[in-house]
């Protein structure tokens, strides 16, 4: 399911029509407050999936900032859970239309310039295998297989900590990085390392995961319970999904989005199983 087409299914303005980047750009230029990771579809599944949170959570409406009605929460004995977005597609488009654009940055506001961007890049460009695999990224990143669960406490936001983290990119560092995500958690959980907001505020604030978590012998729990199987190699260690390299941002791009989609269809799969195992 994408997501997005069930959200804006109401609205005349949402191009129901038009590709999955073009549907996307419009999500995130409006102040209508929809927030994907948050919305009742995802909140459900969060409930329903992962064994950390019981059957007993209460799927509750967000009270602040929430002007159209379409971001929960869950509270389950007095911890409340929201979402996250794993894989971050307007850092892909952000590389793809700052690579051509050497005078002024082109940011996430600025939403004109990255579809006329999308439309002109020279890496996109005579290649329609490029072209196909960034829209159905795109489509992925809002399907059910883009999100889980994450433990929410006020001002001590993992979500915001994740934005952070960056990765080398072609002229536009990505930041929001979800391979560095995992691979700090990772690092925090096996191996005590505390180096960055990310893990200093799972030490200090994150007891529900610490209790569950912390130790080499637990890391697979951590992976089994958010069903991040497919992001880890053979020995349970975060993949590195973007990697620069010598090939050039043509093929980097290429390898990343085969990857990311490979990834996401799995999980989504797997979601889907899980659930029809529920009915």
């Amino acid at each position: 399911m994408f997501i997005l087409d069930e959200l804006y299914k109401n609205n005349m303005d949402y191009p129901i029509n038009e590709n999955y980047i073009n549907k996307f750009l419009f999500y995130r230029s409006q102040d209508d407050d929809i927030d994907v990771d948050v919305c009742k579809i995802n909140i459900e599944n969060y409930k329903l999936l992962n064994p950390l949170i019981s059957q007993e959570a209460i799927v509750n409406e967000q009270k602040n900032y929430n002007k159209s009605h379409e971001k929960y929460e869950l509270i389950d004995n007095g911890q409340v859970y929201r979402g996250e977005t794993i894989f971050n597609c307007m850092q892909i488009l952000l590389q793809i239309v700052n690579y051509d654009n050497h005078d002024t940055l082109i940011t996430s506001n600025d939403f004109d310039e990255i579809k006329q961007g999308i439309k002109e890049s020279s890496v996109l460009s005579g290649n329609p295998n490029l072209e196909k695999l960034l829209n159905l990224f795109v489509e992925k990143c809002y399907c059910e297989g883009n999100f889980f669960a994450i433990p929410y406490i006020e001002g001590f936001s993992l979500n915001q900590a994740k934005g952070k983290l960056k990765k080398r990119g072609y002229q536009y560092t990505l930041v929001d990085s979800s391979d560095t995500y995992f691979k700090v958690c990772y690092a925090y959980f096996v191996n005590g390392e505390n180096g960055c907001q990310v893990t200093r505020w799972i030490n200090e604030k994150y007891d529900v995961w610490k209790k569950r978590y912390l130790g080499r012998e637990n890391w697979g729990l951590f992976v089994k319970d958010h069903m991040l199987e497919d992001f880890m190699d053979s020995d349970g260690k975060p993949l590195s999904i973007w990697n620069k390299t010598r090939d050039g941002f043509a093929m980097d791009l290429e390898n990343y989005l085969q990857n990311a989609i490979r990834i996401l269809m799995e999980r989504e799969k797997k979601i889907y199983e899980r659930k029809r195992g529920y009915k």
